[in-house]
């Protein structure tokens, strides 16, 4: 996976666990790094979907995916 790449599964991950101090550290290293602000934007908006719709949508079966 490229450096971009994770950036923005950080930044998605961080908008959907609320963790502001997460979302600024890998915001300033996405910006450093050269991530497009639309990338960003597009990465916060998935999280947000995912975070509002999550329980709703998937119910119990996320645990039975595990190993």
């Amino acid at each position: 996976m490229d450096e971009k790449t994770k950036l923005l599964v950080c930044l998605g991950a961080a908008t959907a666990a609320n963790c502001i101090p997460c979302f600024e550290f890998y915001y300033e290293k996405a910006q450093a790094a050269g991530v497009d602000t639309g990338d960003i934007q597009a990465a916060e908006e998935c999280a947000f979907k995912i975070k509002n719709n999550i329980f709703r949508q998937l119910g119990p079966a996320p645990a039975s995916l595990l190993p």
